[in-house]
């Protein structure tokens, strides 16, 4: 499965004092047969911080070796995001993120931007399959997602990571 990590959950997936459900994110995507980082564009850059990041480069160098990235090249991320911004469909300013899913075929977000994550389940802009949200923040006062600092993983976050359905090529 195919997975994308916003640059807002970055130190909760890849720093060092890492959320509970962004540790269980991690070792999903480090253990064998695990899941599939799709990067691309500005989000790369983001998340490496410029390679400066050295907990995400070391990460990266891992799935990379063991194959377990989708480098998507930047131009094709940068031009489907002049397509979705000249669309004006997007509530977010992370146009780059919702082009990085609609090229990679990602269709696992984990991201605690609510605008992000209304546009990245929007059957308008993701679909076939649909855009499925893995968050640490409370979403429309549901109790499958939880507040960063509880040490909780629930049991969304481990369905979610179960699916093998959610990557779209």
């Amino acid at each position: 499965m195919c997975a994308i990590v916003d640059a807002n959950v970055r130190d909760q997936v890849f720093g060092a004092a890492q959320s509970a459900a962004g540790k269980f994110f991690l070792d999903w995507l480090l253990k064998p047969k695990g899941g599939i980082l799709a990067l691309g564009g500005k989000l790369r850059s983001e998340l490496s911080d410029g390679g400066r990041n050295e907990n995400f480069m070391k990460v990266y160098g891992e799935l990379r070796r063991d194959g377990r990235v989708k480098d998507v090249p930047d131009g094709e991320v940068e031009a489907e995001t002049a397509n979705l911004e000249a669309h004006q469909i997007c509530r977010s300013n992370d146009a780059h993120v919702l082009a990085l899913a609609k090229v990679s075929g990602a269709r696992l977000l984990f991201s605690n931007d609510l605008d992000l994550q209304k546009d990245f389940s929007s059957p308008q802009i993701i679909n076939e399959p649909r855009g499925r949200i893995y968050t640490t923040v409370e979403i429309d006062h549901h109790a499958y997602a939880t507040q960063q600092d509880t040490g909780v993983v629930t049991p969304t976050h481990r369905n979610l990571l179960a699916r093998t359905d959610l990557c779209a090529l």
